[in-house]
């Protein structure tokens, strides 16, 4: 049984990717987005939470926070869906929830809640996936798993208040991810 589903236009295909009860990472790509195969693992990758896609150019991104206390963020790509990458450290990041990815002007946005006790919303950007850059989201902190999306030339983040009022939050950041504006009650 998979749980914690994310999808990805990636070329042609609707690719999914979702962890299992024992926190597996599986795949499946659809052509039609209706038929979809058997899923099958990515080759040794866990995670405790769900994980993330991005496409940038031909190549998807799975992003994925480790399977262990350390909540380290990782990631693993692939051109066919068949081989996959070693697992790569987001510049050794980690997250206390799952991640978000968004694409936007070239570059890959990765949102997340700090793993530091600080619940701080938090932002990685690459072009590469090699090299990651961190912005913090005006210093706002979150309960649970922010999410991500880039839209009107801007990063936009949505998660739930730190606080006892639980409220839907949303922020609107800069197209290179740099900047945050205010934070707002949907």
């Amino acid at each position: 049984m998979s749980r914690s589903p994310t999808l990805a236009f990636w070329g042609e295909k609707v690719a999914y990717v979702s962890n299992n009860a024992a926190n597996q990472l599986l795949h499946i790509a659809s052509s039609d987005g209706v038929n979809f195969g058997t899923e099958t693992q990515v080759p040794g990758q866990t995670s405790q939470f769900g994980p993330t896609l991005a496409v940038l150019g031909s190549t998807m991104y799975l992003i994925f926070t480790a399977n262990d206390a350390s909540h380290t963020l990782f990631r693993v790509t692939t051109t066919n869906g068949t081989t996959w990458t070693s697992n790569v450290s987001l510049s050794g990041h980690a997250s206390a929830f799952a991640p978000s990815a968004t694409v936007m002007n070239g570059f890959i946005f990765v949102s997340y809640i700090a793993n530091d006790g600080t619940k701080r919303v938090l932002v990685d950007r690459t072009s590469t996936g090699s090299t990651w850059t961190t912005f913090v989201a005006n210093s706002k902190t979150s309960k649970f798993a922010p999410s991500a999306a880039g839209f009107n030339n801007g990063v936009r983040l949505s998660y739930i208040s730190n606080n006892a009022s639980n409220l839907l939050m949303r922020m609107s950041g800069s197209s290179d991810g740099s900047t945050y504006g205010t934070e707002t009650v949907w």
